[in-house]
């Protein structure tokens, strides 16, 4: 940990003005985003919980990130991006308390597409260099616990370790990707962690395909990704897949999204970081089912007023009469202060309803704001 702070420290004191730029190759740059919180939720019978908090990243991870590169011909470049998360209410590390917990990524452009190597978000997600689903929701995969963002109402894929990423060049706005990770989780306290050795079937392991076609006001994207297993779990003998279509549509005066997914023997505590303090039921059942979310958002006042609407609807996969079904909107609005500071506010209700052998409903409603910061 000393290490770890002498690291940080430097790299704080070099980005205090800003953007540096070391030898014309490597950037310092970051985001320090903070705010308040209230929830108020109600499981069950039970008495509902409210609870005020200050919180880091609520609209985007706070972080401190380096990228750099190098030409090593015309034609071919490499580089990396080394990103750490941390909580600006606390000072903590983030990411399991990892340096460079949000990325460690080491890549080589040429003309036949670029090559990674390293801890990236997956293609089937929204994290990261690589993640696609951010583009079909506008509220991404932040802006609260409780938000209608796609980590709450689809199977996300998180940053995983050991992965092998590919990108063809694009053509003419579409591009295609492939992903593979020997060990999806390399430390015991990530949710997607089994023992086993990297590259082997007592290890999970992740790949994903996805593409990706931008032109003018269209934003589109297609992914179908998959975890196999530890053979060492109780469904180890079993894969998930899991399909997602969407994109968005800029009409200048308003921006439209859509996200549709289908999801299959997909245990969602080792592939999506739900927030729901309700999941736990869940967490270890290959659960099948479907999210969809629409939203928008809109040009107003020096910022942009965002909404979205969604739905989850799941079974177990072995016992077709458990539940777990949800429903949930948001609203919020992003002020812009200047060209890198901007203020947001937004207001969410949730409903879940698991039936695992008995009925159970919970309510969430939250209330956040924050400030945050680029540099």
């Amino acid at each position: 940990m000393q290490k770890q702070s002498l690291v940080l420290a430097i790299l704080g004191a070099m980005s205090v003005y800003g953007t540096v730029v070391l030898a014309g190759e490597v950037t310092i740059y970051g985001v320090a985003d903070v705010g308040l919180n209230y929830s108020h939720v109600k499981t069950g019978v039970a008495n509902a919980k409210d609870k005020v908090a200050m919180k880091s990243g609520q609209e985007s991870g706070s972080r401190l990130g380096i990228r750099g590169s190098e030409d090593l011909s015309p034609d071919v470049r490499a580089g990396f991006v080394l990103e750490t998360g941390f909580d600006l209410d606390n000072g903590r590390l983030g990411q399991n308390d990892r340096l460079f917990g949000r990325e460690a990524n080491l890549f080589v452009l040429t003309p036949y597409g670029e090559l990674s190597l390293g801890r990236v978000g997956g293609i089937g997600g929204g994290d990261g260099s690589y993640g696609l689903l951010s583009n079909i929701n506008p509220f991404g995969t932040s802006w609260g616990d409780y938000a209608t963002n796609i980590s709450n109402f689809m199977v996300s894929a998180t940053r995983m370790d050991n992965t092998i990423t590919y990108l063809t060049p694009a053509w003419d706005g579409l591009q295609f990707s492939a992903q593979y990770s020997l060990k999806a989780a390399s430390d015991a306290d990530d949710l997607a962690y089994t023992p086993g050795e990297e590259g082997k079937s007592n290890a999970n392991r992740y790949m994903a395909l996805g593409v990706s076609y931008t032109n003018g006001p269209w934003q589109l994207i297609a992914t179908i990704d998959s975890m196999d297993y530890a053979n060492t779990l109780p469904y180890g003998e079993d894969n998930s897949i899991v399909a997602t279509i969407g994109g968005s549509y800029d009409f200048a005066c308003v921006k439209t999204y859509v996200g549709m997914q289908y999801f299959d023997k997909a245990v969602m505590s080792l592939i999506s970081g739900s927030r729901d303090i309700a999941f736990a039921e869940v967490s270890n059942v290959p659960l099948e089912g479907y999210g969809v979310t629409i939203g928008a958002d809109m040009p107003m006042a020096s910022g942009t007023v965002k909404v979205a609407a969604g739905w989850l609807d799941a079974e177990e996969v072995d016992h077709r009469d458990h539940s777990f079904d949800r429903y949930g909107a948001t609203i919020g609005y992003e002020y812009h202060l200047s060209q890198r500071t901007n203020f947001y506010t937004a207001a969410s209700y949730m409903k879940t309803t698991y039936d695992f052998g008995e009925k159970t409903d919970q309510k969430a409603t939250e209330v956040l704001a924050g400030i945050r910061h680029f540099f």
